[in-house]
This record gives C-alpha cells, structure tokens and sequence, in this order.
C-alpha cells in the first residue's frame, strides 16, 4: 500500500531530478553569456533577444513581488510518450505569501497536499493516509511537476538556476514564451512559461524531461483576494494511517 501509494504521488508531482535521474551525469555544465544588467539580475540567458529577457524578466520578478495570495483551479497533463501513457489531474491551489501552499486534486482520485515550506503532508481520502515529511527531503526527492507554475515568491532563484530566453507573442493575444534551461545540467530539461503579454502572468507551464512531458495550465485565477490562513492547518483525519517520513 505505502509503496503504490508513493508511486502514485511521483505520477503526480513528477520532477526533473526524478525523471531524468540516469541523465544527470551526461553533460558538463557549461558558462552562459550574458550583459551586466543580467549579471545584476543573476538571471543567465542565451544572447539572443538578451534586451527583451531582461525585460520580461523584470517583469515577471516586480509581478511576483506584488503577489500576496492565489488561488486558481489547473488542469496538469503528464505524458509518457515512449511508454503511450498519458494521466490528466484536475484540481485547485490556493498559496499564500511567503510559503503556505494548498493542492488539492479533484480527479482522477482525490489527494491533498498541504505544505509551509517546512513540513508537508499528503493526504489520500479515498485510503485515509496521510504522508508526512520535512519540506526539503521531498522537493529533493520529488520535487514538482508545478515547478515554473508554483514558483511564486522565487522567480529571481529561479532565474539564477536557469539560462533564461523570452520569445515575444508571435501575433496580437498571444502569450510570451519564457524558456528555462538548468546551467549546471544543459540539457537535463526545459522549462517553458508561458506569460501575458499585458501582465507577465505565468498561466502556464510546459515541463520536458526527455520523453516526459508534463504540462500544467491555470484558470479562474484570483489574485491577492485574500485568503483564510486556516485552510493551510492540516490535522489528519480520526482513524488515518499516518505514515511518518520526518526525522
């Protein structure tokens, strides 16, 4: 039961170090380019449009500065493309400034995931288990397929992690491609955001580790709205099987 229940979670909250753990040692990091406004910035990214990623990245790191709380439902597809499997998960997020986050999936089977940046519990009503770990030791094991999406407070890491290009909308009311790649790992994945061209929203993120894709876009979007801090206290239902991971 622990063990396909674990499984499961990685299906949902898959990450580029788990899915891309026998390519990691493949390629050696490489310098990246780029202008004293960048460096600055700590944000690496290819010469190219070097001006226009300074901006969208400026952009996008005042936006998140100004974010106080979210909450949006997602649609969040996993694709295996050499195995043909393909999951989609439906939920809502709900984050509040600086490290409270809420997930909670609605399809295909119901599982919360409750975290303070310190501890976090995953929950699954249908079994009545409830995982519990320190917040570091999973997103080092697992990290998230919401990685781009749920960044929110951390884009200027993020940044800094990256070589960072923007590709501006190809035609009016499109969207503007941000592309990610890791510095220390060229090639390990790509990360694309896709932003408003008015905002800098992040409405949706596109995650590629070789063969696996996993794609999570928001709706209904409500911004520093305000919400009850209350819903990020987590208390394990009367009679779950807690499962125990922090040391």
């Amino acid at each position: 039961m622990k063990t396909l229940f674990i499984a499961a979670l990685a299906v949902c909250l898959a990450c580029p170090a788990a899915l891309a753990a026998e390519k990691k040692e493949k390629t050696a990091p490489a310098p990246q380019a780029g202008t004293a406004a960048a460096a600055k910035a700590g944000v690496k990214k290819s010469t190219a449009a070097a001006s226009y990623t300074d901006q969208v990245m400026a952009k996008l790191i005042e936006w998140d500065s100004a974010l106080t709380s979210l909450k949006a439902g997602f649609t969040q597809t996993v694709l295996f493309a050499e195995a043909g499997l393909e999951q989609k998960v439906k939920g809502t997020l709900s984050y509040l400034k600086p490290d409270k986050l809420r997930i909670e999936h609605s399809s295909p089977t119901r599982q919360v995931i409750v975290t303070d940046k310190k501890d976090i519990w995953i929950y699954k009503p249908d079994d009545n288990q409830a995982v519990r770990t320190k917040w570091e030791d999973w997103k080092n094991l697992q990290n998230s397929g919401f990685s781009g999406i749920m960044d929110f407070g951390n884009y200027s890491e993020l940044a800094e992690r990256n070589k960072v290009t923007a590709i501006p909308p190809a035609a009016p009311g499109e969207m503007i491609r941000l592309i990610l790649t890791p510095v220390d790992r060229s090639g390990l994945y790509t990360l694309t955001l896709m932003l408003s061209a008015t905002d800098y929203f992040p409405a949706r993120a596109d995650l590629v580790v070789e063969s696996a894709k996993i794609s999570t876009a928001l709706d209904e979007t409500e911004r520093n709205a305000g919400l009850d801090e209350k819903i990020f206290d987590f208390t394990p239902p009367k009679g779950a099987e807690i499962i125990n991971f922090k040391k």
